[in-house]
């Protein structure tokens, strides 16, 4: 044993120096996983500031939605009313042209967030109730 016990403090070295490249090279792994996690949390979150500034702007969701009342006429609005980031309408005697029009050309490209959408039909004409928030 004495006669290669160079020999083997030489491999021993080896076997270390590979099981340490194999660590280095498995943190690295780890550390960019962590990085790329970490700088799309950020983008992510970024992209939430901005929507949500966008969508604190409650002037223009206001006005868009005001449109959307003057669209169908002041006849079919049964009840609209505002608060500082709520707000509840009521349509009546919709055709099915108007109440695809409100729905797909006001409501869903408008940046609010829908609590309640109530569609109710009577006979040819249908009724809208809408709360939403922004």
């Amino acid at each position: 044993m004495r006669k290669y016990q160079n020999e083997i403090l030489v491999l021993f070295a080896v076997v270390f120096l590979i099981a340490s490249v194999i660590f280095e090279k498995h943190e690295q792994n780890r550390l960019n996983t962590v990085h790329n996690t970490t700088e799309n949390r950020i983008s992510k979150l970024e992209d939430t500031a901005r929507l949500k500034k966008l969508w604190l702007g409650n002037k223009t969701i206001l006005r868009r939605l005001k449109l959307m009342n003057n669209f169908v006429g002041e006849k079919k609005v049964k009840h609209f009313e505002h608060k500082r980031d709520h707000a509840d309408i009521a349509l009546d005697n919709l055709s099915s042209n108007e109440l695809n029009a409100v729905l797909g050309k006001y409501i869903a490209s408008t940046p609010i967030q829908i609590e309640t959408l109530s569609v109710k039909r009577n006979g040819r004409k249908y009724g809208l109730e809408l709360k939403c928030g922004w």
